[in-house]
């Protein structure tokens, strides 16, 4: 009985179907590779501005720092050229030295030049040709009783500042750190004149020359925003460029992102202009006018310049002008590097104005052109205005409404004098206004007639020549570094403008093995089988690209309703089932007449079993009858 009935259970067991029984198929998945190949070269500067962030990373700790290192050498005399093989005078080269490898992560070539061993690094521009360049220059060595923290060391130190910042990119033109030596040497000053003669016998231009003096005592009685100055070559308006434009291009550095110190200086208002000891004399006699010099307000009045009380810790040194004067120099050289051919020049900021607040941005014009000025504000009204070199209002408008949504066109104005303008935009009403505001002008840095949105340090003919018909000019071919007669530069198996159309590194074979979108495909299997390498599913329709490749679907097109294996289950509902959508599924059915079968069973069993135990009641009755 206890058998029978275990029997029953389990064939009804079976018989009751729970669910379909699907056979399922694996699949595995490549893992994508991986690129552990050294750091990546410093990125090209073409068409974008880092002047803010140039100026940034000039942080006080880092100036005052440099100045304290190289001043703590000691007094670095040296009385004639021998000397500079001995003592203070080589440690403190070797230190600048030891620092322009350093800082520069090795990308600066260094040179010790001429008799009296005066440093020049040279961070190469990516351009070739014979271009322009940028040159800031101080001196290391000391007068025989100084300590040389802020004459000597202000200057020192704004080179080293500069030089990391400016060594993470690689900039069109050549950028010149240089550390004279032999300034206070007997019969002298020997270094500033042997280097300015280097540059001019190696026939090298230079766009412009910042000469380093003191830098650390302002004039108490100077305005706030004349704290140092920035001294000029006045060479009237038709060599604008040689002088003036730089100094006011680097004061208008110092107003936009920087502390406001800064102010240009006509060098007939500067007292020392030709002094022997200045660096700048030696490059004018030299045939570069383009010279200014960088030096504190309170020069004249500074009677710790030349005496053993000119160190670092010097209370009355202010460190922050040399950080700010070292940082606008940097922005002005990123600023003037950041254009690109056939576009002005085009400078965006964002900003909230309190009630009654104005906010103030000093544009350096240097040839005739229109002020675009464009912007959206919320929150408010707003007044814009520009005032010309003389402080003079020649554009007003005020608006009593927000534009936020919307930018507006508040000026379009020709101007033709040379100068510094000003655009100042106020707030004059009773809420905080938040502004985004983008101005765009031309110039002309080199004086030539021609404005700088028509020309590069390229010929420009080059913009319209395109050599191996890759959709890429010749000149942005020289201007990435890609091979003016090969498509595919680094021959990993995608075009230079694919690459540089997907963010990847045309010089970089090694981004062909790459997996940007980590589905298993390679980029350079990406661009074969033309789907987007930055996303698992190309054509949207939820079933990933290698999925669809491993059974032959198209991942360009929505093919997730399809069934190829007619099971009535579509590409989408196999792939979330982890099932073949080009298999048909084993699936076990049910007849309708077979569900009652169980039921059936059990009702022929139980009845069964009771006619059988009425039987055996009813046969025993009887024989017990009988007996």
């Amino acid at each position: 009985m206890t058998i029978r009935l275990l029997a029953i259970l389990i064939i009804c067991g079976m018989l009751i179907p729970s669910q379909q029984l699907v056979l399922e198929s694996q699949h595995g998945e490549m893992t994508p590779s991986q690129d552990d190949s050294g750091s990546p070269t410093a990125p090209r500067v073409y068409g974008v501005d880092h002047s803010r962030e140039i100026y940034s990373a000039v942080t006080l700790d880092a100036y005052q720092g440099f100045v304290r290192n190289f001043s703590e050498i000691g007094e670095r005399h040296i009385l004639e050229a021998a000397d500079a093989y001995v003592g203070n005078n080589k440690v403190a080269r070797e230190y600048i030295v030891e620092q322009m490898t350093t800082l520069s992560q090795g990308r600066m070539k260094v040179e010790i030049v001429e008799k009296h061993l005066n440093v020049v690094g040279k961070l190469p521009g990516y351009l070739p040709g014979d271009n322009p360049g940028f040159a800031i220059v101080g001196h290391y060595d000391t007068w025989y009783t100084g300590m040389g923290a802020n004459e000597g060391g202000a200057g020192i130190a704004a080179i080293l500042s500069l030089i990391e910042p400016l060594s993470a990119y690689e900039w069109p033109l050549d950028i010149y750190f240089i550390a004279t030596n032999g300034r206070y040497a007997q019969w002298g000053p020997f270094g500033p004149d042997e280097i300015a003669l280097w540059f001019a016998n190696q026939g090298t231009d230079l766009m412009m020359i910042y000469t380093m003096e003191a830098l650390l005592v302002p004039d108490p009685e100077a305005p706030h925003d004349e704290q140092v100055h920035m001294v000029y070559l006045d060479a009237g308006t038709s060599n604008f460029h040689l002088g003036q434009y730089w100094a006011e291009l680097a004061q208008a550095m110092s107003k936009n992102v920087g502390l406001n110190l800064v102010k240009a200086v006509p060098n007939h208002e500067f007292l020392y202009w030709g002094w022997r000891y200045l660096e700048a004399t030696y490059f004018l006699e030299r045939g570069y006018f383009q010279s200014t010099v960088a030096v504190e307000s309170g020069f004249e009045i500074d009677e710790d310049l030349r005496t053993p009380r000119d160190e670092w810790t010097n209370t009355a040194y202010r460190y922050y002008l040399g950080q700010d004067i070292t940082g606008a120099i940097g922005a002005s050289i990123a600023f003037t590097m950041s254009r690109a051919y056939g576009e002005g020049v085009q400078y965006n900021c964002s900003f909230e104005l309190e009630r009654g607040t104005t906010r103030n941005y000093y544009i350096p014009i240097s040839t005739a052109t229109t002020i675009d000025v464009r912007g959206r504000w919320f929150g408010g009204t707003a007044t814009f205005e520009i005032h010309d070199p003389s402080d003079a209002i020649i554009a007003y408008h005020a608006y009593n409404r927000t534009s936020a949504w919307n930018s507006t066109n508040v000026f379009s104005l020709p101007v033709t004098q040379k100068g510094l303008y000003r655009l100042r935009i106020s707030n004059t009403g009773f809420n905080p206004v938040g502004h985004v505001l983008e101005y765009s002008y031309d110039s002309d840095i080199d004086g030539n007639s021609v404005p700088d949105s028509q020309e590069y340090w390229l010929d420009t003919a080059l913009f319209h020549q395109d050599s191996d018909s890759d959709t890429i000019s010749n000149a942005m071919e020289i201007i990435r570094g890609t091979d003016l007669d090969n498509p595919d530069s680094d021959a990993d198996t995608m075009p230079d403008q694919y690459e540089i159309a997907q963010g990847f590194d045309p010089l970089n074979p090694d981004d062909a093995l790459e997996d940007a979108d980590g589905d298993s495909l390679t980029n350079a299997e990406e661009y074969s089988l033309g789907l987007d390498p930055f996303n698992v599913d190309s054509d949207g329709d939820s079933l990933p690209d290698n999925w669809e490749l491993d059974y032959g679907l198209d991942p360009h097109n929505d093919d997730s309703h399809e069934d190829p294996d007619e099971d009535e289950r579509s590409n989408l509902e196999e792939y979330l089932m982890g099932s073949n959508p080009l298999v048909a599924e084993v699936t076990m059915t049910i007849r309708p007449e077979w569900a009652i079968l169980p039921s059936v069973i059990m009702v022929v069993s139980v009845s069964g079993f009771y006619v059988w135990r009425r039987r055996q009641e009813q046969r025993r009755i009887e024989e017990s009858d009988y007996f």
